[in-house]
């Protein structure tokens, strides 16, 4: 498995909230891949922190949504200066 990063959004929202009226815009956009991982491995690293309450998939889907977040504002950090050069 990999992780998926989109860093950008070419596509404000409508502010009446009609999608075919969205505002198209100028932005960079950056995609970032993790490394491959294995997800049998993966999920047993998620769940070496697991409380004995904790719902198991959710727990794990947790773990991915962090290091998505993770992967997201290391992104964000290359990002932002190059959307100043941008402007």
């Amino acid at each position: 498995m990999v992780l998926v990063a989109i860093n950008g959004n070419t596509l404000r929202l409508d502010p009446n909230g009609n999608m075919d009226e969205d505002i198209p815009t100028h932005d960079i956009m950056m995609y970032t891949v993790s490394e491959v991982k294995k997800c049998r491995d993966y999920r047993a690293n998620a769940l070496k922190d697991i409380k004995p309450d904790e719902n198991v998939k959710q727990h794990v889907v947790d773990k991915v949504m962090d290091d998505l977040k993770k992967l997201h504002n290391k992104t964000e950090q290359i990002r932002k200066p190059l959307l100043e050069k941008f402007k």
